[in-house]
């Protein structure tokens, strides 16, 4: 669920690098984008995990690359630098760690005080809204059941 997410809506949606030599790129030139680009020395690079994460043709043809679907990480591994949530290479996100044990410590939690967790967008558009980072408009609305409906109930580390 966490890499599914994290291919949807990547904590940095767009990034940019700075080119230290003159290079060519195998793709990005052309009227298709499918040809070869050359970039000079200096040159600003903008990426965007965002869309990148998202192209069709990272995917098997049955795939659609718009839906949350968790379990297609049973079975599909995307190619070197086809999912980049935490960027990559020795620029990489050095809190990538941090941030995966922070949310999967989250996840525990929920699940250990609440007998069930329930999406409540069915009706709404989902809206991204973007600055540095990328975050929910308006939220993520969610129905909670607790565990204990008449007394909290303990659990290691603290109380529900």
């Amino acid at each position: 669920v966490i890499r599914e997410t994290l291919r949807l809506y990547p904590i940095i949606p767009f990034n940019v690098r700075i080119a230290l030599r003159d290079t060519q790129l195998p793709r990005g030139g052309g009227s298709d984008g499918l040809s070869p680009i050359g970039i000079l020395k200096g040159t600003r690079v903008f990426y965007s995990p965002l869309y990148m994460q998202r192209r069709e043709s990272l995917y098997p043809e049955d795939s659609n690359p718009e839906e949350f679907r968790p379990e297609r990480w049973e079975t599909w591994q995307p190619a070197s630098w086809a999912y980049l949530p935490f960027s990559g290479g020795p620029r990489m996100c050095i809190g990538q760690q941090f941030a995966l044990t922070e949310i999967a410590y989250l996840i525990v939690r929920l699940l250990q005080c609440f007998e069930r967790i329930e999406g409540c967008m069915e009706s709404l558009e989902p809206v991204l809204e973007t600055n540095i980072s990328l975050r929910p408009g308006g939220g993520v609305p969610v129905r909670l059941w607790n565990a204990q409906l008449v007394s909290k109930q303990t659990v290691d580390g603290g109380v529900c």
